[in-house]
Protein backbone atom coordinates (compact mmCIF):
# COMPACT_ATOMS: atom_id res chain seq x y z
CA UNK A 1 0.00 0.00 0.00
CA UNK A 2 2.76 2.59 1.06
CA UNK A 3 4.24 1.83 -2.98
CA UNK A 4 1.01 2.54 -4.57
CA UNK A 5 1.18 5.89 -2.05
CA UNK A 6 4.05 7.17 -3.17
CA UNK A 7 3.61 6.48 -6.78
CA UNK A 8 0.71 8.42 -6.38
CA UNK A 9 2.56 11.42 -4.71
CA UNK A 10 5.20 11.27 -7.18
CA UNK A 11 2.73 11.75 -9.83
CA UNK A 12 0.54 14.26 -8.38
CA UNK A 13 3.91 16.30 -8.08
CA UNK A 14 5.24 15.80 -11.38
CA UNK A 15 1.85 17.43 -12.75
CA UNK A 16 1.60 20.04 -10.62
CA UNK A 17 1.24 23.33 -12.40
CA UNK A 18 1.51 22.17 -15.99
CA UNK A 19 0.29 23.54 -18.66
CA UNK A 20 1.67 22.87 -22.29
CA UNK A 21 3.16 25.95 -24.02
CA UNK A 22 1.57 25.07 -27.47
CA UNK A 23 -2.38 25.01 -27.10
CA UNK A 24 -4.69 25.73 -30.02
CA UNK A 25 -7.92 26.54 -29.01
CA UNK A 26 -10.59 24.42 -30.56
CA UNK A 27 -14.04 26.61 -31.26
CA UNK A 28 -16.45 23.57 -29.19
CA UNK A 29 -19.31 24.30 -27.02
CA UNK A 30 -18.75 22.72 -23.59
CA UNK A 31 -20.66 23.47 -20.30
CA UNK A 32 -19.57 21.44 -17.14
CA UNK A 33 -21.51 21.08 -13.94
CA UNK A 34 -19.85 20.45 -10.74
CA UNK A 35 -21.65 17.59 -9.69
CA UNK A 36 -21.57 15.87 -12.58
CA UNK A 37 -18.25 13.80 -14.28
CA UNK A 38 -17.74 15.61 -16.79
CA UNK A 39 -16.46 13.50 -19.68
CA UNK A 40 -14.62 14.08 -22.61
CA UNK A 41 -14.61 11.19 -25.07
CA UNK A 42 -13.08 10.61 -28.78
CA UNK A 43 -10.83 8.87 -31.06
CA UNK A 44 -7.06 9.01 -29.80
CA UNK A 45 -5.13 11.48 -31.07
CA UNK A 46 -8.24 13.73 -31.20
CA UNK A 47 -6.70 16.34 -28.78
CA UNK A 48 -8.75 15.62 -25.77
CA UNK A 49 -5.69 15.73 -23.66
CA UNK A 50 -5.02 19.26 -25.14
CA UNK A 51 -8.61 20.09 -24.80
CA UNK A 52 -8.97 19.48 -21.13
CA UNK A 53 -5.76 21.54 -20.66
CA UNK A 54 -7.88 24.24 -22.95
CA UNK A 55 -10.62 23.65 -20.15
CA UNK A 56 -8.25 24.10 -16.95
CA UNK A 57 -7.77 27.55 -17.83
CA UNK A 58 -10.99 28.44 -16.63
CA UNK A 59 -9.83 27.44 -13.17
CA UNK A 60 -7.51 28.69 -10.22
CA UNK A 61 -4.35 26.74 -11.24
CA UNK A 62 -3.65 26.01 -7.99
CA UNK A 63 -6.87 23.74 -7.13
CA UNK A 64 -5.72 21.93 -10.69
CA UNK A 65 -4.32 18.15 -10.39
CA UNK A 66 -4.19 16.13 -13.74
CA UNK A 67 -2.66 12.43 -13.76
CA UNK A 68 -2.33 10.54 -17.05
CA UNK A 69 -3.56 7.02 -16.14
CA UNK A 70 -1.47 5.91 -19.21
CA UNK A 71 1.74 6.35 -17.31
CA UNK A 72 3.53 3.22 -17.27
CA UNK A 73 3.78 3.58 -13.32
CA UNK A 74 -0.32 3.34 -13.00
CA UNK A 75 -1.53 -0.27 -12.78
CA UNK A 76 -5.05 -1.25 -13.02
CA UNK A 77 -5.20 -0.79 -8.83
CA UNK A 78 -8.26 0.90 -7.55
CA UNK A 79 -5.44 1.72 -4.13
CA UNK A 80 -4.42 4.44 -6.93
CA UNK A 81 -7.83 6.20 -7.19
CA UNK A 82 -8.69 5.67 -3.05
CA UNK A 83 -5.15 7.65 -2.40
CA UNK A 84 -5.32 10.35 -4.77
CA UNK A 85 -7.28 12.84 -3.06
CA UNK A 86 -6.19 12.50 0.36
CA UNK A 87 -2.14 12.47 -1.32
CA UNK A 88 -3.89 16.01 -2.49
CA UNK A 89 -5.22 17.62 0.38
CA UNK A 90 -1.84 16.53 2.34
CA UNK A 91 0.38 18.60 -0.16
CA UNK A 92 -1.47 21.16 -1.23
CA UNK A 93 -4.59 21.65 0.60
CA UNK A 94 -6.09 23.83 -1.62
CA UNK A 95 -9.19 25.62 -1.40
CA UNK A 96 -11.25 23.38 -3.94
CA UNK A 97 -10.04 20.03 -5.72
CA UNK A 98 -10.19 19.67 -9.58
CA UNK A 99 -9.48 16.80 -10.94
CA UNK A 100 -8.98 16.30 -14.33
CA UNK A 101 -8.41 12.43 -15.63
CA UNK A 102 -6.85 11.43 -18.30
CA UNK A 103 -7.90 8.01 -19.63
CA UNK A 104 -9.36 6.86 -16.34
CA UNK A 105 -10.81 3.73 -17.69
CA UNK A 106 -7.54 2.38 -17.87
CA UNK A 107 -8.78 1.40 -14.18
CA UNK A 108 -11.75 -0.72 -13.78
CA UNK A 109 -13.28 0.48 -10.89
CA UNK A 110 -12.93 3.78 -11.51
CA UNK A 111 -16.84 4.81 -11.90
CA UNK A 112 -17.38 3.49 -8.29
CA UNK A 113 -15.26 6.10 -7.02
CA UNK A 114 -15.98 8.50 -8.77
CA UNK A 115 -19.61 8.16 -7.47
CA UNK A 116 -18.29 7.90 -4.18
CA UNK A 117 -16.46 11.00 -4.60
CA UNK A 118 -19.22 12.76 -6.49
CA UNK A 119 -21.55 12.58 -3.98
CA UNK A 120 -19.44 13.43 -1.13
CA UNK A 121 -18.87 16.86 -2.97
CA UNK A 122 -14.93 15.95 -2.59
CA UNK A 123 -14.13 17.50 -6.11
CA UNK A 124 -14.92 18.52 -9.50
CA UNK A 125 -14.14 15.71 -11.89
CA UNK A 126 -13.20 16.48 -15.26
CA UNK A 127 -12.61 12.51 -17.42
CA UNK A 128 -11.23 11.87 -21.12
CA UNK A 129 -11.09 8.60 -22.45
CA UNK A 130 -10.78 6.79 -25.73
CA UNK A 131 -14.00 4.35 -25.53
CA UNK A 132 -17.12 4.94 -26.76
CA UNK A 133 -18.10 3.19 -23.06
CA UNK A 134 -17.83 5.95 -21.32
CA UNK A 135 -20.70 8.19 -24.00
CA UNK A 136 -23.80 8.73 -22.23
CA UNK A 137 -25.50 5.76 -23.66
CA UNK A 138 -22.97 3.55 -22.57
CA UNK A 139 -21.55 4.59 -19.54
CA UNK A 140 -21.67 2.51 -16.42
CA UNK A 141 -24.21 1.96 -14.04
CA UNK A 142 -22.59 3.40 -11.12
CA UNK A 143 -22.75 6.93 -13.45
CA UNK A 144 -26.10 6.57 -14.70
CA UNK A 145 -27.48 10.32 -13.98
CA UNK A 146 -24.12 11.59 -13.03
CA UNK A 147 -22.14 12.03 -15.73
CA UNK A 148 -22.23 14.37 -18.86
CA UNK A 149 -21.18 12.88 -21.54
CA UNK A 150 -18.98 15.45 -24.84
CA UNK A 151 -17.86 13.63 -28.10
CA UNK A 152 -14.76 15.07 -29.21
CA UNK A 153 -13.97 14.62 -32.80
CA UNK A 154 -11.59 15.28 -35.34
CA UNK A 155 -11.06 18.75 -36.30
CA UNK A 156 -13.96 20.48 -38.58
CA UNK A 157 -12.72 22.13 -41.53
CA UNK A 158 -12.84 26.32 -39.75
CA UNK A 159 -10.83 24.73 -37.05
CA UNK A 160 -8.16 22.42 -39.90
CA UNK A 161 -8.53 25.97 -41.44
CA UNK A 162 -7.23 27.79 -38.51
CA UNK A 163 -4.54 24.89 -37.12
CA UNK A 164 -3.11 26.65 -40.63
CA UNK A 165 -3.42 29.83 -39.63
CA UNK A 166 -6.52 30.93 -41.60
CA UNK A 167 -9.44 32.92 -40.26
CA UNK A 168 -12.87 32.67 -41.95
CA UNK A 169 -14.99 35.46 -40.33
CA UNK A 170 -17.72 34.49 -42.49
CA UNK A 171 -19.30 31.53 -43.61
CA UNK A 172 -20.11 32.69 -47.15
CA UNK A 173 -16.63 31.61 -49.20
CA UNK A 174 -18.04 33.57 -52.34
CA UNK A 175 -17.27 37.13 -50.46
CA UNK A 176 -13.52 36.00 -50.55
CA UNK A 177 -11.42 37.16 -53.28
CA UNK A 178 -10.02 34.80 -55.84
CA UNK A 179 -6.59 34.16 -54.52
CA UNK A 180 -7.71 33.56 -50.36
CA UNK A 181 -10.36 31.46 -52.33
CA UNK A 182 -8.26 29.37 -54.13
CA UNK A 183 -5.81 28.91 -51.21
CA UNK A 184 -8.71 27.48 -48.45
CA UNK A 185 -9.66 25.17 -51.13
CA UNK A 186 -6.40 24.00 -52.00
CA UNK A 187 -6.54 23.16 -48.33
CA UNK A 188 -9.93 20.92 -48.56
CA UNK A 189 -8.05 18.51 -50.56
CA UNK A 190 -5.30 17.69 -48.28
CA UNK A 191 -8.37 17.83 -45.53
CA UNK A 192 -10.05 15.34 -46.79
CA UNK A 193 -7.17 13.23 -47.92
CA UNK A 194 -5.44 13.37 -44.69
CA UNK A 195 -7.93 13.62 -42.48
CA UNK A 196 -8.55 16.12 -39.52
CA UNK A 197 -6.23 15.22 -36.91
CA UNK A 198 -4.49 17.80 -35.37
CA UNK A 199 -0.99 16.70 -35.17
CA UNK A 200 -1.48 15.54 -38.82
CA UNK A 201 -2.75 19.12 -39.35
CA UNK A 202 0.16 20.34 -38.30
CA UNK A 203 2.75 18.25 -40.14
CA UNK A 204 4.19 19.90 -43.50
CA UNK A 205 5.44 16.83 -44.82
CA UNK A 206 3.45 14.22 -46.58
CA UNK A 207 5.36 11.41 -45.99
CA UNK A 208 5.61 12.18 -42.10
CA UNK A 209 1.31 12.63 -42.40
CA UNK A 210 1.35 9.03 -43.69
CA UNK A 211 3.41 7.37 -41.07
CA UNK A 212 2.07 9.04 -38.00
CA UNK A 213 -1.94 7.77 -39.72
CA UNK A 214 -0.29 3.77 -39.57
CA UNK A 215 1.16 4.94 -36.43
CA UNK A 216 -2.35 5.51 -35.03
CA UNK A 217 -3.79 2.99 -37.05
CA UNK A 218 -1.77 0.06 -35.30
CA UNK A 219 -2.28 1.84 -31.26
CA UNK A 220 -6.13 1.54 -32.10
CA UNK A 221 -5.55 -1.94 -34.08
CA UNK A 222 -3.07 -4.11 -31.56
CA UNK A 223 -3.79 -1.69 -28.31
CA UNK A 224 -7.30 -0.54 -28.01
CA UNK A 225 -8.75 -4.17 -30.02
CA UNK A 226 -6.37 -6.87 -29.71
CA UNK A 227 -4.99 -6.39 -26.21
CA UNK A 228 -8.19 -5.00 -24.63
CA UNK A 229 -10.30 -7.92 -25.37
CA UNK A 230 -8.02 -10.44 -26.19
CA UNK A 231 -8.64 -11.34 -29.56
CA UNK A 232 -7.39 -14.12 -30.88
CA UNK A 233 -8.28 -14.26 -34.77
CA UNK A 234 -6.01 -11.33 -35.51
CA UNK A 235 -6.64 -11.87 -39.49
CA UNK A 236 -10.14 -11.57 -39.43
CA UNK A 237 -9.87 -8.32 -37.73
CA UNK A 238 -7.13 -7.07 -40.09
CA UNK A 239 -9.77 -7.95 -42.93
CA UNK A 240 -12.72 -6.58 -41.37
CA UNK A 241 -10.99 -2.70 -40.56
CA UNK A 242 -9.61 -3.31 -44.26
CA UNK A 243 -12.87 -4.20 -45.64
CA UNK A 244 -14.53 -1.34 -43.66
CA UNK A 245 -11.96 1.45 -45.29
CA UNK A 246 -12.89 -0.08 -48.57
CA UNK A 247 -16.80 0.30 -48.18
CA UNK A 248 -16.87 3.74 -46.65
CA UNK A 249 -20.44 5.43 -48.16
CA UNK A 250 -21.40 1.73 -49.25
CA UNK A 251 -23.85 -0.57 -47.67
CA UNK A 252 -22.06 -2.76 -45.31
CA UNK A 253 -22.63 -6.93 -45.31
CA UNK A 254 -21.28 -8.99 -43.02
CA UNK A 255 -22.51 -11.74 -44.92
CA UNK A 256 -20.33 -10.85 -47.97
CA UNK A 257 -17.88 -10.35 -45.77
CA UNK A 258 -17.76 -13.67 -43.98
CA UNK A 259 -18.23 -15.34 -47.33
CA UNK A 260 -14.92 -13.43 -48.65
CA UNK A 261 -12.55 -14.08 -45.80
CA UNK A 262 -14.28 -18.13 -46.02
CA UNK A 263 -13.21 -17.98 -49.73
CA UNK A 264 -9.49 -17.59 -48.63
CA UNK A 265 -9.73 -20.28 -45.95
CA UNK A 266 -9.83 -18.20 -43.34
CA UNK A 267 -12.49 -19.47 -40.47
CA UNK A 268 -14.68 -16.94 -39.01
CA UNK A 269 -18.32 -16.75 -38.38
CA UNK A 270 -20.63 -13.61 -38.71
CA UNK A 271 -21.11 -13.35 -34.83
CA UNK A 272 -17.57 -12.87 -34.40
CA UNK A 273 -17.28 -10.41 -37.26
CA UNK A 274 -20.26 -8.06 -35.62
CA UNK A 275 -18.52 -8.70 -32.21
CA UNK A 276 -15.17 -6.99 -34.09
CA UNK A 277 -17.01 -4.50 -35.68
CA UNK A 278 -18.37 -3.76 -32.13
CA UNK A 279 -14.88 -3.79 -31.22
CA UNK A 280 -14.51 -1.20 -33.76
CA UNK A 281 -16.73 1.30 -33.12
CA UNK A 282 -15.98 1.27 -29.61
CA UNK A 283 -12.39 2.26 -30.19
CA UNK A 284 -13.76 5.50 -32.77
CA UNK A 285 -12.73 3.96 -35.56
CA UNK A 286 -15.78 3.51 -37.61
CA UNK A 287 -19.44 4.42 -36.82
CA UNK A 288 -22.54 3.71 -39.08
CA UNK A 289 -26.05 5.03 -40.05
CA UNK A 290 -29.09 3.53 -40.32
CA UNK A 291 -31.35 3.56 -43.18
CA UNK A 292 -33.79 5.57 -43.24
CA UNK A 293 -37.01 3.53 -43.71
CA UNK A 294 -40.49 2.73 -41.74
CA UNK A 295 -39.56 -1.00 -41.35
CA UNK A 296 -37.66 -1.32 -38.02
CA UNK A 297 -36.10 -4.45 -39.56
CA UNK A 298 -34.46 -3.12 -42.38
CA UNK A 299 -33.09 0.01 -40.78
CA UNK A 300 -31.47 -2.59 -38.31
CA UNK A 301 -29.83 -4.63 -40.87
CA UNK A 302 -28.97 -1.80 -43.27
CA UNK A 303 -25.80 0.32 -42.32
CA UNK A 304 -23.49 2.72 -43.77
CA UNK A 305 -20.16 3.21 -42.27
CA UNK A 306 -18.43 5.64 -41.86
CA UNK A 307 -14.84 6.75 -40.10
CA UNK A 308 -13.71 9.09 -37.29
CA UNK A 309 -10.55 9.37 -38.98
CA UNK A 310 -10.77 9.13 -42.39
CA UNK A 311 -6.80 9.38 -43.63
CA UNK A 312 -6.73 6.02 -42.87
CA UNK A 313 -7.74 4.98 -46.58
CA UNK A 314 -4.93 7.17 -48.08
CA UNK A 315 -2.84 5.80 -45.27
CA UNK A 316 -3.27 1.54 -45.19
CA UNK A 317 -4.78 1.50 -48.38
CA UNK A 318 -2.91 4.25 -50.81
CA UNK A 319 -6.32 5.31 -52.19
CA UNK A 320 -7.91 8.89 -52.96
CA UNK A 321 -11.28 8.65 -53.75
CA UNK A 322 -12.36 12.13 -53.48
CA UNK A 323 -16.18 11.87 -53.83
CA UNK A 324 -15.84 8.78 -50.64
CA UNK A 325 -13.48 11.13 -48.60
CA UNK A 326 -15.89 14.20 -48.87
CA UNK A 327 -18.97 12.01 -48.08
CA UNK A 328 -17.10 10.75 -45.53
CA UNK A 329 -16.49 14.66 -43.79
CA UNK A 330 -20.23 15.72 -44.63
CA UNK A 331 -21.70 13.35 -42.40
CA UNK A 332 -19.34 13.26 -39.88
CA UNK A 333 -20.21 17.27 -39.52
CA UNK A 334 -23.53 16.41 -39.86
CA UNK A 335 -22.69 14.30 -36.46
CA UNK A 336 -20.64 16.30 -35.02
CA UNK A 337 -23.47 19.51 -34.90
CA UNK A 338 -26.28 16.45 -34.07
CA UNK A 339 -26.18 16.99 -30.47
CA UNK A 340 -23.88 13.61 -30.57
CA UNK A 341 -26.74 10.66 -31.41
CA UNK A 342 -29.11 12.24 -29.31
CA UNK A 343 -32.52 10.98 -30.58
CA UNK A 344 -34.27 14.55 -30.97
CA UNK A 345 -31.13 14.66 -34.04
CA UNK A 346 -30.64 11.07 -35.05
CA UNK A 347 -29.13 10.69 -38.62
CA UNK A 348 -29.86 8.50 -41.59
CA UNK A 349 -28.55 7.60 -45.18
CA UNK A 350 -31.26 7.54 -48.12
Amino acid sequence: MGRVREIVKKLVVEWSGYSPKFIIKRNLPFTYKEDKANIVTGPRRVGKTYFMFQLMKNFDVENCFYINFEDERVYDNSQFLTYLIPVIKELFNPKHIILFLDEIQNISSYSKWVRRILERKEAIIFITGSSSKLLSANISTELRGRSLSFLLHPLSYREFLQFKKISIENSKLIKYDEYRKSGILQYLREYLIFGGFPEISLEKKQEMRIRLLKEYYNTVFYRDIIERYKIRNIKALDLLAKAILNSVGKEFSFTKTCNFMKSFGLKVGKETLITYYQYLKEAFFVYDLPKYTTSYKKREVSIKSYLFNQGYIKAILNSEPLGTLMENAVCRYLIMNSQYYSLDNEIYYY
